[in-house]
């Protein structure tokens, strides 16, 4: 199992403190970032806001970690059954594909700051949010607990979030799945008129493709 926390013990900074445990299985294992995002059919250089990179092996000692491309690193992992992965990610863009944390919300796109590794892609993955209290989570994640689930990195990939308190909901009901529509800020949504439309151009989307991925949708 892949396992993330994400820390903002800093937010005025706008640095979130990521840590991430995957198993290894050779001598020589590769930490890939993602050069792409869904929906966007462009290269994209999300290594650049990584700062403070460090690798430790299952007994606490740091191991070599080398850069060798853009968005990959080559990490020695001879000798232990895991390595825990500590860095942090500058999230100053707040738009529909990046990160952002501030004082009042933490906006994450996984695919911008969460390493993977080729061997353990497909493993579960489980993610843990140091936040306040009072915040909310928006995500298709599902919750188990004190951190939320994904089937695999790819789906993880596919599940931005927001937390915050800030954040309201509404639901509906098309064609047996339970769809959310997500705000978060100072803002009073018509919720009426939001559904209706929101659930006609969900009617008709899911009739014309005869079918639907999921058993729930978020819109953030």
């Amino acid at each position: 199992m892949t396992q993330f926390n994400f820390d903002i013990d800093s937010p005025s900074r706008q640095f979130i403190r990521i840590s991430a445990k995957f198993k290894t299985l050779k001598k020589e294992t590769f930490l890939q970032l993602p050069s792409w995002r869904p929906g966007r059919y462009e290269l994209a250089d999300f290594a650049k806001y990584i700062r403070n990179l460090n690798v430790f092996d299952s007994n606490g000692k740091k191991r070599t970690c080398i850069k060798v491309t853009k968005d990959k690193w080559r990490v020695d992992t001879s000798s232990t059954d895991f390595i825990i992965v500590k860095y942090c990610f500058y999230a100053n863009t707040i738009n529909a594909g990046s990160s952002f944390l501030d004082d009042s919300q933490l906006y994450v796109n996984p695919v911008n700051c969460c390493f993977f590794i080729k061997d353990s892609f497909n493993d579960k993955v489980q993610v843990r949010l140091n936040i306040p209290s009072n915040w909310m989570v928006a995500t298709s994640m599902i919750k188990n607990s004190d951190f939320w689930e994904c089937k695999d990195m790819e789906e993880l990939f596919d599940s931005p979030f927001i937390a915050s308190n800030k954040l309201q909901y509404k639901t509906y009901i098309s064609h047996n799945i339970k769809f959310f529509i997500w705000f978060n800020g100072e803002i009073k949504p018509n919720w009426d008129d939001l559904i209706k439309d929101f659930k006609s151009f969900t009617d008709i989307q899911i009739e014309k493709f005869t079918e639907f991925p999921v058993t729930e949708y978020h819109f953030l």
